[in-house]
């Protein structure tokens, strides 16, 4: 407690509260002080915020602090230092931090792990974290697993993989299953999938429906769905608009 009667506990709430009303500084200024009183929290938050200005060594240092005041490890330092070692090319202090979180059954670890060993050479050590972060349950990594074996031609294996990640609700899941139906030739179960996805957001499905309802004549169809696309954010979708409208 300070002078003015406020416990580390209190400065964490104050930072964490001017952290979500993006005052940055204030955060920064509540943080610190939770940070002298040896809260590890606050070396973390310290450590996030001065990563999102860019300060990649500030971060590190903070990060570090995390890591030597936690007890047990704290994860997320650990794995946010990770991907800053990552980003500078760090692979080998990468790999080693990174497999310190994945014994924890972080999956986010196994994945970036995964394309730690693959930009090394590595690529049996890297399917196979990536296999374990997926049959962990990360929707993103039975992705990858569906792109990977996909790529090698194991198309059915890759169909499990996507419809596993779809059932997840991973709208890439769902563009890739309707992707592969439409190179089967089964157009009604590739437009299903991307109907899914465009529902859940995905604007390339909204193009994609666009594009089928163009080729079908269907042009009011095809620019509504284009129209949707556009306003959630895709370039492509108003050039195809354009080209419609023209």
């Amino acid at each position: 407690m300070d002078d003015d009667g406020i416990t580390v506990s209190d400065a964490m709430a104050l930072g964490e509260a001017a952290k979500d009303a993006g005052l940055v500084d204030l955060a920064r200024d509540w943080f610190t002080q939770a940070a002298d009183g040896g809260e590890a929290d606050a070396f973390l938050n310290l450590g996030f915020l001065a990563e999102a200005e860019g300060d990649l060594n500030a971060a590190r240092d903070w990060y570090r602090k995390a890591i030597a005041a936690a007890e047990p490890d704290d994860t997320h330092a650990l794995l946010h230092l990770a991907m800053l070692e990552e980003w500078s090319e760090n692979r080998d202090a990468a790999r080693a931090l990174y497999e310190k979180v994945a014994a924890y059954g972080c999956t986010c670890a196994m994945i970036n792990l995964s394309h730690v060993e693959k930009d090394s050479g590595n690529t049996d050590v890297a399917y196979e974290w990536l296999r374990t972060a997926a049959e962990g349950g990360a929707p993103d990594a039975m992705v990858e697993m569906g792109q990977w074996t996909a790529a090698r031609g194991h198309m059915a294996t890759a169909r499990l993989w996507f419809l596993r990640a779809a059932a997840a609700d991973e709208t890439e899941a769902m563009m890739e299953l309707g992707n592969l139906d439409a190179g089967a030739g089964d157009m009604p179960g590739a437009r299903d999938w991307y109907v899914q996805a465009a529902e859940a957001g995905d604007a390339r499905a909204m193009v994609k429906l666009g594009q089928l309802d163009a080729g079908a004549g269907k042009v009011a169809s095809a620019r509504a769905w284009y129209t949707k696309a556009a306003k959630a954010g895709s370039k492509k979708a108003s050039q195809f608009l354009e080209g419609l409208e023209g």
